[in-house]
């Protein structure tokens, strides 16, 4: 009876881890502007949103059933030659699944070009960054809410840093489209209600930090940074900000408004 005992249930136990395999649950699907909405509740780092934006762009590409034509493969030779074509290459895709089917390939080599030392490398990588951020910018799907929020992940993940790379280098210049690509990535921050201030008050910084910005750009960069120091209660780097603000037309003053609102407010606080 031992024998035949042993004999029926041998299948069984066999049988049991195949069956737990088949039931594993599937990858949750990751809703982009869920995600960007709980930045500040979850308190993601930057490698953590970089992980979720490839994630993200995987389960939104194009399916491996459908083979992709010789304009959806992205050529490395001519992103080397030209960051043009990266904009080219991301703006032409025609559905939301082309979309991230395109930028997730070009993120790829982008993220490769990233942790190369060399100063061509990392001005090759901040170019194409922000030619895929000018992409999406102009695609006909830039109003979208999945659009923007896709445009501040990428930003955050990969142009901020990749800005602070390029300034932290002397031999590197920063062209006006990358200047045009973060202001972009600012205004779209603060329209973002539920993300913290944080990501525009740090790309602010570094945009302050860009030696051939114009007086009117130096101005409007301040005051817009100051101001968000002064709704977030750091009232000293408010006032102090505001000191950068040139007294060109349209911000006559502004300065010490903002240093006096600083004082008043760091004054009534003081007093609780």
């Amino acid at each position: 009876m031992k024998i035949i005992t042993i004999i029926i249930h041998i299948p069984l136990i066999l049988f049991i881890p195949v069956s737990l395999a088949h039931s594993r649950p599937k990858e949750k699907p990751i809703d982009i502007n869920t995600v960007t909405g709980k930045i500040s509740q979850e308190r993601y780092t930057r490698q953590q949103i970089r992980s979720i934006l490839f994630l993200y762009l995987s389960q939104q590409q194009l399916p491996p059933t459908q083979t992709a034509s010789k304009e959806e493969t992205f050529n490395i030779l001519k992103a080397k030659e030209n960051s043009l074509y990266v904009l080219d290459y991301v703006r032409s895709a025609q559905s939301w699944r082309e979309v991230c089917t395109r930028v997730k390939k070009a993120l790829k080599w982008i993220h490769s070009l990233s942790l190369q030392p060399d100063d061509h490398s990392q001005k090759n990588s901040l170019d194409s960054i922000q030619k895929i951020f000018l992409a999406l910018t102009i695609h006909n799907s830039s109003n979208s809410l999945q659009n923007k929020n896709l445009r501040i992940l990428i930003g955050y993940a990969y142009l901020v840093p990749s800005l602070r790379t390029a300034l932290q280098s002397s031999s590197s210049s920063i062209s006006r489209e990358v200047i045009r690509a973060a202001e972009i990535y600012t205004l779209l921050c603060r329209q973002q209600k539920k993300l913290p201030s944080s990501y525009a008050i740090e790309m602010y910084n570094l945009l302050l930090q860009i030696p051939s910005i114009t007086s009117d750009e130096k101005a409007k960069f301040a005051y817009f940074l100051a101001y968000l120091y002064l709704n977030t209660n750091q009232y000293r780097h408010a006032a102090k900000i505001s000191k950068l603000i040139p007294p060109i037309e349209g911000m006559k003053g502004a300065s010490s408004r903002i240093q006096k609102q600083a004082l008043q407010r760091y004054q009534a606080s003081s007093r609780k």
